[in-house]
């Protein structure tokens, strides 16, 4: 009885980890495919050589303009 508590226990823990991996891992070959950008149509930070930051543009995961 409590061998099936355990694989309960250990399955109810192990699903939600392996379908969030899966999830990312397909998020992730599909950006680099080039689809579409989870950063796409935001703004973002870049770092300057001077160590000020500068707001940009992203458009499909592209820097559009510094």
């Amino acid at each position: 009885m409590y061998d099936f508590m355990i694989v309960g226990v250990a399955l109810a823990l192990a699903l939600p980890i392996t379908a969030a991996a899966i999830v990312g891992l397909a998020f992730a070959l599909f950006a680099r495919a080039g689809g579409m950008s989870p950063l796409a149509g935001t703004t973002s930070l870049q770092m300057n050589g001077d160590g000020t930051l500068t707001e940009v543009a992203v458009d499909d995961g592209h820097i559009l303009a510094a």
